[in-house]
């Protein structure tokens, strides 16, 4: 073995000490490589006094300085992994300095460091209280006594230290993550087995390992790990090399490092395999991954790509490969053909990994996912459609965004916006799946109306301040309103020419970074045309237009129209929309009971007029963007509403249906239709519907109705109506994924007691529909009806058992959370007291679980017990957002803000909390100008309905006197 492997065994097993002794042992007995020095610092620095307060951000400002000045950036990673609470790190940074004396700093969050070394010099991490704000130029060696300051997520490195050209040792033991971020360790309850993942978008690289943690500096990477014989390592490159590690020196034991041996607890022996992985091209360092653990895999590959799929042992039953790898060899085909370039990367790994905070991350040939597209209960052609997007989504970011990568994080929307809208376009062009365009308008599109809707809304391509300020920004503006607008465009300039853009774009800037600009330019020169006017109009500004047919006639003619357009007064940009106007007639004999005729038209200005359709046949309804190629609210006129509230379900096209009834939705939002008439149209209309995402889709507005716009005193009434219907649709439908669907809307609709006994009855005794059962995620649901209610001793005794022999039957992590959920909703004025303070002072148990506790408090029904938790809520939100992670401030905001109530109180009360919040507080500020916006249009769509049914009352009562 040549001293590389004997150094790096000596490393990995004693940690950078040890490394350092065995290098020093060599140099006693003449046999130190080539470049060793004959002392070492082997003192280890535990920061016992980490500055908490310090934010770990990084400007737009800070970053732009490292890249000017910073190049041939490389790092050379070791690491010993081992089951428990830590690791240890032994990290070498490369790089050129142009101006070497102004210093530098390396982003570096971790427990301890050991050894620190500039330039063969050793130093002694020193902590000096510098402010974070100080540019660069004021950073040198004579404001400080030593030679570098470790802030708790900086190590700042002073002029004196630095030459033209660098290297920087740091070795260092840092504790394994529990909240989705950096390098997050996970525990299988039924196993006991244990998995590692990493996830650093957009700034959580450091937390593994110090770099420089910014897009434009991208880097290859060299990585070795060391870790327990029985589990897999799996990394952005493929294994170059797996080998025994030796038995150590003797002299390892001087600094209390030994890592070999066997685990107390289980017998099992660790720390005895060494992984060596290729050297990863040069890429950004929120793309970099590895994974660890005894994970179940399986392998194939594809025209010279090799192809594994991955997840823990007790997962491994879910793991449909056959489909998995039809979609991942689908995607590749595709992509590779339209964008003439062939997969940048030496393989294509898919991980479903446990408590993952997002669907998935696109890292390069380490693809992460939500373990939760395993399927454990049987999935609907929804559910595998939405995860051939995911998949193709990721697949799309291995050019657009690995090979090809933004400057900086206002460039993030381009890059989810194009994936988006590239997987959406995979799917319709390459699987099997044909509502690709609908599920599109389903999740994308409706999840950027509503992120346009809010007051907080922004440009798709806004100023990016700091790495704080992008978390912010992964929201419906930069996934699915950039996806919509490229949509759009590309309705315009043709598919071809967006596709020869692309080509271009992969070729002229492969592996390096760019801007809005690049890509333009590029899709300019595809599409032959300028495209300026459209970048300021649709990029540059905010807000969602309206467009609205105006039309009239007589003798069964057309005599006027036109199209009117509107804006929001805080957002007033008028654009330029290319829309499809579908015009309902009445359907010849044998056809259809509808026919439609399209035309297109270029929306421009306040007022469109539409000549070519002065002198047609009068139509019996008008909807203005038909097919859905335009990223605008289509408001309907009063002689289509009255159409399509008696005809909706006789529409032929899904995709029409669909849109209709967005509409509606739409007006019940902007107070122009109760809640109370739309559940209605939804009852007398839904229960026929055989499209299964239209079905999901407009449930789920029934529920949203339910939980927030139904006033208080028509809840009951309303909710037993639409379980009632529910029932019905669950027992007509014959279709097994209708069944499926109409089986969680039933759940969701259970407000009383009598509906939800017949939940339980369900729970203990099944359905009676042949083949269909109430599976394990459903019983929980059912689970989660049934406690909130207020009842007597008795039924919370049963309740109390129910909750307890369902965690026996699901003793998953699922069973976990979804324990946590139950338990949080008993109405019981102790418990909810001592699960708030829970929430404000466990800092050690994972985001997952305790996530999953704060979503099962707050429920409407249990206003009045909760009032006192809203008052503890506003008291300590703040300080929550100033001492705690931002994933788990974002839950505890998301779970426990008290919007179920949307009266004048809790709107005072969010008000002022808004008013009082600091400008640096831009996280937490977004949050409440959101749920002020929900809790005014809450209020108003209540009382809205309120005086409706006043009104009809008033009207009914003059009448009869």
């Amino acid at each position: 073995m040549d001293w590389k492997k004997n150094f790096l065994t000596a490393a990995l097993v004693g940690g950078a000490a040890a490394g350092a002794a065995y290098v020093y042992n060599q140099v006693k007995s003449k046999q130190a490589p080539h470049g060793s020095k004959d002392s070492f610092v082997v003192e280890s620095y535990l920061r016992t006094d980490t500055d908490t307060s310090a934010p770990d951000c990084l400007s737009e400002d800070e970053a732009r300085y490292r890249s000017q000045n910073l190049s041939n950036v490389r790092y050379e990673l070791i690491l010993s992994l081992r089951p428990g609470s830590e690791y240890d790190g032994d990290c070498t940074i490369h790089f050129t300095h142009r101006h070497p004396s102004k210093g530098i700093f390396l982003d570096f969050t971790g427990k301890t460091i050991r050894l620190l070394r500039v330039n063969g010099r050793e130093v002694k991490p020193g902590r000096q209280g510098r402010s974070r704000t100080k540019s660069m130029e004021q950073f040198s060696h004579e404001e400080v006594e030593v030679a570098t300051d470790w802030h708790g997520h900086r190590i700042y490195l002073s002029g004196d230290l630095l030459r033209p050209i660098n290297q920087v040792r740091v070795a260092y033991t840092n504790d394994y993550d529990h909240n989705g971020e950096g390098f997050h360790q996970f525990k299988d309850p039924e196993d006991g087995e244990e998995y590692y993942y990493t996830n650093f978008e957009p700034f959580d690289a450091h937390k593994l390992f110090p770099c420089f943690d910014q897009p434009d500096l991208k880097a290859p990477l060299w990585l070795i790990v060391h870790a327990p014989e029985d589990w897999v390592v799996i990394a952005n490159g493929p294994v170059a090399d797996r080998y025994a590690a030796g038995t150590g020196d003797e002299s390892l034991k001087t600094f209390g490092l030994p890592r070999f041996g066997r685990d107390p607890e289980t017998g099992r022996a660790y720390g005895n395999q060494i992984w060596e992985f290729e050297t990863t091209p040069p890429i950004s360092s929120y793309i970099y991954a590895l994974a660890a653990g005894p994970y179940h895999h399986v392998h194939t590959s594809h025209n010279n790509i090799p192809l594994g799929l991955y997840c823990r042992k007790s997962f491994a039953r879910y793991l449909d490969a056959e489909e998995l790898l039809l979609t991942t060899k689908q995607g590749l085909d595709f992509f590779q053909d339209f964008f003439a370039y062939p997969y940048p990367f030496a393989k294509y790994d898919q991980l479903f990994v446990p408590e993952f905070n997002s669907g998935a991350m696109e890292n390069p040939g380490c693809v992460t996912f939500h373990e939760s597209y395993l399927f454990r209960e049987t999935p609907t052609d929804n559910d595998r459609v939405n995860r051939a997007d995911t998949i193709l989504h990721e697949m799309a970011h291995m050019w657009f965004g690995n090979l090809v990568t933004m400057v900086w994080w206002d460039g993030l929307w381009l890059n989810e916006s194009f994936a988006t809208y590239a997987a959406a376009l995979a799917i319709d062009k390459a699987t099997r799946f044909e509502t690709s365009w609908q599920q599109f308008h389903l999740g994308m599109k409706c999840w950027a109306y509503k992120a346009d809707w809010y007051s907080s809304t922004h440009p798709i391509a806004g100023t990016v301040t700091d790495t704080d300020a992008t978390f912010t920004n992964f929201d419906g503006i930069t996934y699915g309103k950039g996806a919509s607008v490229l949509k759009q465009l590309v309705s315009v300039i043709g598919l071809d020419a967006f596709r020869d853009g692309m080509r271009l774009y992969f070729r002229r800037y492969e592996w390096s970074n760019t801007t809005i600009h690049e890509f333009v330019q590029c899709l300019e020169e595809g599409a032959q045309r300028p495209l300026q006017d459209w970048v300021h109009s649709w990029l540059s500004t905010a807000g969602l237009n309206t467009i609205k047919p105006i039309w009239s006639g007589s003798n069964h003619t057309i005599e006027s129209f036109s199209i009117q357009q509107t804006a929001p007064l805080e957002s007033p940009t008028l654009r330029a929309h290319h829309v499809e106007i579908g015009l309902f007639y009445a359907g010849t004999k044998n056809s259809q009971p509808f026919t439609i005729k399209v035309v297109p038209v270029d929306v421009v200005g306040a007022l469109t007029a539409v000549p070519s359709l002065v002198g047609q046949p009068m139509p019996l309804a008008v909807f203005v963007n038909y097919n859905d190629h335009a990223y605008v609210k289509s408001e309907l006129d009063s002689d289509s509403i009255t159409f399509f509230k008696y005809n909706l379900e006789k529409l032929a096209d899904p995709l029409t249906r669909q849109l209709i009834y967005r509409a509606f939705y739409d007006m019940v939002v902007e107070h122009d239709l109760s809640c109370i008439d739309f559940l209605e149209i939804v009852r007398n209309k839904v229960c026929t519907e055989t499209n299964l995402g239209i079905v999901k889709m407009v449930m789920g507005y029934v529920a949203r109705c339910l939980a927030s716009l139904v006033p208080d005193d028509r809840l009951l009434e309303q909710a037993g109506a639409c379980f009632d219907m529910a029932w019905q649709a669950l027992y007509a439908a014959k279709d097994h994924e209708l069944q499926i669907c109409w089986a969680h809307a039933l759940i969701d609709s259970a407000y009383d007691s009598r509906r939800v006994e017949t939940l339980l009855k369900l729970m203990d005794h099944g359905t009676n529909i042949p083949g269909f059962e109430i599976d394990q995620a459903m019983r929980w649901s059912i689970l989660g009806r049934y406690i909130p209610i207020t009842t007597g001793a008795s039924q919370t005794a049963d309740k109390r058992q129910r909750l307890e022999a369902e965690k026996v039957r699901d003793p998953s992590d699922r069973g976990q959370r979804e324990y946590e959920t139950a338990n949080a909703a008993f109405p019981d004025l102790q418990l909810k007291s001592e699960l708030f303070d829970r929430f404000l002072t466990d800092t050690t148990c994972s985001l997952a679980v305790i996530s999953s506790a704060m979503g099962g408090f707050n429920y409407r029904i249990q206003a009045e017990l909760l009032r006192p938790f809203a008052d503890r809520f506003f008291a300590e939100v703040e300080r929550v957002f100033e001492t705690r992670d931002r994933q788990f401030a974002s839950e505890f905001w998301n779970s426990l803000f008290p919007r179920y109530r949307a009266d004048d109180e809790i709107i005072r009360q969010t008000t002022e909390l808004l008013n009082r919040l600091k400008p640096e507080s831009f996280i937490l500020k977004r949050k409440v100008i959101e749920g002020l916006d929900d809790l005014r249009m809450f209020k108003g769509c209540r009382d809205f309905a309120k005086r409706l049914v006043e009104n009809s009352l008033n009207m009914s009562h003059a009448t009869f006197v």
